[in-house]
C-alpha cells in the first residue's frame, strides 16, 4: 500500500509454533442485547498448508466444544464461521475457496441477529466482496454470540480451545480488531485504490466495546500487557 501514500499497516503477526496463538478473558461488561452485535475484521495470509490438521483458525470465542463462536478455513480452504449455542451448532461455509498462500485477504464478519432477515444475520466480507455460501440452519432472531461474553475465553490465530497444532492459523495476520455492540459494513476498514480498483486498508473507523480490541502487532514481547505482541492499540487495555 505504500505506493499509494494512504494508510499505510507497517507490521503483522508471524503465526506457525505449536499451539502459538493469543488468548484473553472478557470481562462482564457486555449484555446479552449488546453480543447480540458484533464484527471482527483482519487482514490475514496464509501457508498453502495451513496447520498440521490442514486449518487455520483465524479467532473465536469460547466457553466449551458445546458453545463458541468461530471462524476458520478448513483443509478444503472453505472460511467457515461457526455458532454453536448449547450444543446446536449453526453455520455458514462460503462458496469460495482460499488457496493462495501468496495473498493477503481482508476478512470482516459482521454479526446482527437482530435483522428481521435471516440471512443477514450474518455478512461475511473478503476483500470488500460480499461472500456467497450456505447456512447449516438459520441464525435464531436476537442470539446473542460469544464476542463481549465472560464465560467465554477469547482467542486469535486458533480455532476453539483445541490443543497441539491441528487449529491454529499458520500464517501471517495484521490490523485485527473487534468490537460488541455494531454490526460493521467493510468499508469501515478499506476501501478500492481509485487506480487500480485493487482492496487496500485504511485506518479503522470503530467505535471499541468494552471487550473491544485492536491488534497492530507493533511489539515484540510475549507477556499480556502494552509491550506484548497481542498489545491493545484501541485504548482499552485488553491485552
Amino acid at each position: 500500500n505504500s505506493a499509494s501514500g494512504a494508510y499505510d499497516i507497517a507490521n503483522s503477526g508471524r503465526f506457525g509454533g505449536v499451539e502459538t496463538f493469543l488468548t484473553k478473558s472478557q470481562s462482564d461488561n457486555e449484555s446479552d442485547t449488546d453480543r447480540r452485535k458484533f464484527t471482527v475484521s483482519g487482514w490475514y495470509k496464509q501457508t498453502l498448508q495451513g496447520s498440521s490438521g490442514g486449518w487455520n483458525g483465524l479467532w473465536s470465542a469460547m466457553v466449551d466444544s458445546n458453545n463458541f463462536t468461530s471462524l476458520k478455513i478448513n483443509a478444503d480452504k472453505e472460511l467457515i464461521f461457526d455458532l454453536n449455542i448449547s450444543g446446536t451448532n449453526k453455520s455458514f461455509t462460503t462458496d469460495k475457496l482460499f488457496r493462495d498462500p501468496a495473498a493477503w485477504y481482508h476478512i470482516v464478519v459482521a454479526y446482527d441477529s437482530t435483522d428481521g432477515t435471516a440471512a443477514d444475520r450474518l455478512k461475511i466480507y473478503v476483500n470488500g466482496e460480499k461472500q456467497t455460501g450456505t447456512f447449516s440452519a438459520d441464525i435464531t432472531q436476537n442470539d446473542p454470540a460469544h464476542w463481549g461474553d465472560d464465560a467465554s475465553a477469547a482467542r486469535v490465530g486458533a480455532y476453539g480451545n483445541n490443543t497441539g497444532n491441528a487449529y491454529m492459523h499458520n500464517g501471517y495476520m495484521a490490523d485485527v480488531c473487534m468490537t460488541v455492540g455494531y454490526a460493521l459494513a467493510p468499508a469501515q476498514f478499506g476501501e478500492n485504490d481509485e487506480d487500480s480498483g485493487i482492496w487496500k486498508p485504511k485506518k479503522p473507523s470503530v467505535t471499541y466495546s468494552a471487550n473491544g480490541f485492536f491488534l497492530e502487532f507493533k511489539q515484540t514481547g510475549t507477556s499480556q500487557n502494552s509491550s506484548g505482541i497481542g498489545a491493545d492499540t484501541s485504548g482499552n487495555d485488553n491485552h
